[in-house]
């Protein structure tokens, strides 16, 4: 199992990332004033640095030279697209705030805005499949420990297990109160064991036997979790807790922040004022199809209940909606 190249050159691969990404923004530019037959003016250098510097800086400000490794590509996605436009629409700004618009052309900049972040995403994407690749073959991958083997260990290993396109590889669990043998058999039947204590996960990290440690221990452990934490400070491995979610039943939450505070839903009101608009789009909408299809059976069925009974065919009830507002329908 061939692992660690990328790791100790992580610094040399960032700066190529950075490099390819400037090429990139570059080559879009140039892409696009030559698809409309436009010469390499001096304006349009000016906002190929000035974009590629900006981007550089935005960047690294959102994390996006970090190692992806265990994240969805829809957030690496996000991250790239948060940059990009943070960057386009800040230069815009100062662009009509110094009157220079007008040495642009629109239809240069409106191309270089498609091909750009079209370009950054298939280059990442591409990284991604050849990672993958590798990894399946066994190389470019990671070892890990987990402490603790509970349920939450468990779910943990068994998210690992199931992600092979990570590179991830699970050694084993530690934990003080579980005997050592196996306690997990992932799906292509491979026993995981319990190894030993907690004290013996901080000698193994400290001989360098692992990359990375997951303290998956439940939330009543945590004067260990305090004293392991601690231990493991001087160790070459980079140490993640997991959040003890099944404790109160939190796997649907979701993180939020205040004033940098994070905190977890445990209930909460399923739409925000962004979601509440689109709904209300799209029950509209919906609302106006329906109508048109339902119209005319809906008219037929009036006045048969109609000729029928005497009494009332439209009539209108309450009801409770969010955050237990009533309502009346028809």
């Amino acid at each position: 199992m061939q692992q660690g190249f990328i790791k100790e050159h992580q610094s040399f691969f960032t700066l190529i990332q950075e490099l390819a990404d400037t090429a990139i923004i570059g080559l879009s530019l140039w892409m696009a004033i030559f698809i409309h037959g436009r010469d390499w003016a001096h304006h349009y250098h000016v906002a190929f640095v000035s974009f590629a510097l900006c981007f550089f800086l935005i960047s690294r400000y959102n994390a996006l030279y970090q190692s992806w490794r265990v994240q969805a590509f829809s957030q690496e996605v996000f991250v790239v697209l948060k940059s990009f436009v943070s960057v386009f629409v800040g230069l815009l700004v100062v662009a009509f705030i110094l009157h220079v618009t007008t040495v642009y052309s629109r239809l240069v900049i409106g191309t270089w805005m498609l091909l750009c972040p079209t370009f950054l995403l298939g280059f990442r994407l591409v990284i991604r499949m050849y990672l993958r690749i590798k990894r399946a073959s066994g190389r470019n991958t990671r070892t890990v420990a987990i402490a603790g083997a509970g349920s939450l260990g468990i779910a943990l290993a068994d998210s690992i297990e199931q992600s092979p396109w990570m590179g991830i590889h699970v050694s084993g669990f530690y934990d003080d109160k579980i005997a050592r043998g196996p306690v997990y058999k992932s799906a292509t039947g491979l026993d995981i064991p319990v190894i030993g204590g907690l004290e013996q996960l901080v000698k193994d990290a400290k001989q360098g036997h692992f990359d990375n440690i997951y303290i998956a221990l439940p939330m009543r452990a945590e004067k260990k979790m305090k004293t392991l934490i601690h231990d493991l400070g001087n160790s070459s491995a980079s140490v993640h807790y997991v959040p003890d979610i099944f404790t109160f039943n939190l796997m649907n939450s979701r993180m939020r922040q205040i004033g940098g505070i994070p905190t977890i839903s445990v209930y909460d009101t399923p739409f925000d004022s962004v979601g509440r608009f689109i709904k209300r789009v799209l029950d509209l909408c919906l609302s106006f199809i329906i109508l048109m299809i339902i119209a005319l059976p809906m008219l037929v069925i009036y006045c048969a209940i109609k000729i029928d009974s005497p009494g009332p065919v439209i009539f209108k009830q309450r009801r409770y909606g969010l955050s237990g507002e009533t309502f009346w329908v028809w």
